[in-house]
Formats: C-alpha cells, sequence, structure tokens
C-alpha cells in the first residue's frame, strides 16, 4: 500500500453566518474522509480543511448561557465548571478546535486527522 502524505483534497469553508455544532460535524466528516468515493475508515485520506472568520460565527443565545463545559481534576471537590460563552470569547479557534476533536473516532488516527484542521 501506497501511502501518500500530500493533501488529497483541499476545502476552504468561511464560517461567517453558520451554526457552530452544524459547521463543527461537516468539518468532522470532511477530515475523515467520508465524501471520498474510496473511503476506508482504516485509510487515513490526507484532506486539509481551512476554516476562515471563525469570529463571525451565528451563535444560540440558549446555547451561549446554557451551555457548560466540566473539567474534572479526580480529586474530591476537584470538578471545575466553565460556561461556553466565556470559553469562546476568549479563544474561539481552541473552542472549535477542542469540538471537531471530540468528534473524531477514538483511535490512533485522530491526531492525524486533526493536524489537517487550520483555523484562521
Amino acid at each position: 500500500m501506497k501511502i501518500v502524505k500530500k493533501p488529497i483534497q483541499e476545502v476552504t469553508i468561511d464560517a461567517t453566518g453558520k451554526r457552530f455544532g452544524r459547521l463543527a460535524t461537516k468539518v468532522a466528516f470532511l477530515l475523515q474522509g467520508k465524501n471520498m468515493p474510496a473511503y476506508r475508515p482504516h485509510n487515513p485520506v490526507y484532506a486539509r480543511i481551512l476554516v476562515t472568520n471563525i469570529d463571525k460565527m451565528d451563535m444560540e443565545l440558549s446555547h451561549l448561557r446554557n451551555k457548560a463545559h466540566y473539567h474534572s481534576t479526580m480529586r474530591p471537590g476537584g470538578l471545575k465548571t466553565s460556561d461556553f460563552n466565556r470559553r469562546f470569547s476568549a479563544d474561539a479557534h481552541k473552542t472549535f478546535r477542542a469540538t471537531v476533536y471530540g468528534m473524531l473516532p477514538k483511535n490512533k488516527l485522530r491526531k492525524l486527522f486533526i493536524k489537517n484542521l487550520h483555523i484562521t
């Protein structure tokens, strides 16, 4: 089997006016190469995805108010909570990358897929 290191497809997505979760699922779908006719789950597809204008996304107000992210330190009383609005306004790129990372398959190809996501 020949391993191709060059990107097979390059996709540029403008995030202006698009919903956060819908765009994240689309990006995860494209990173895995599920839109390609020769898709196989065990063969990585080198698709480079560029997402622009991430700060101009359309965010639902109830989503901004009610969504919370949790992190546990595995110690008694170590559950840390941060609301989505604060995380997104602080660093939208990091929040979007973490969301797409969570949508990718939990195996050795996950790191390879996330390397091909570029957010500007």
